[in-house]
């Protein structure tokens, strides 16, 4: 499976565009690839999409949506396996600090 997309939750404040701040991650990514890792071909495509979030429910909505995109796509058989997606992430960084999380079910659970 070709790895070739990426899904981000982002907010921007009122005094910078989403077309400004996908600018600058793309472009500070890019600069990094080609500096730091020494990657020569181009790392993004022209523009992106963009959807809006428009209240709690839409927010899980498209969390879920990215937790298990991973899985969907077949690269892993649980998201939190997907060692470059924001639930592996995540539980790296909270180990031993049990915060509490709303699941994509609905439930409420305790992060392990």
């Amino acid at each position: 499976m070709v790895r070739n997309h990426v899904h981000m939750l982002i907010t921007v404040d009122g005094e910078m565009s989403i077309e400004k701040a996908v600018q600058l991650m793309k472009g500070s990514f890019s600069y990094r690839a080609k500096n730091e890792a020494g990657f020569l071909g181009e790392v993004w495509q022209r523009g992106f999409s963009d959807m809006r979030v428009k209240d709690e429910a839409s927010y899980v909505a498209f969390r879920c949506y990215i937790h298990d995109n991973p899985v969907k796509a077949g690269l892993v058989s649980r998201a939190e396996d997907y060692r470059f997606g924001s639930v592996y992430l995540r539980q790296s960084k909270m180990q031993g600090l049990k915060p509490v999380a709303q699941s994509c079910n609905g439930t409420t659970e305790v992060v392990p």
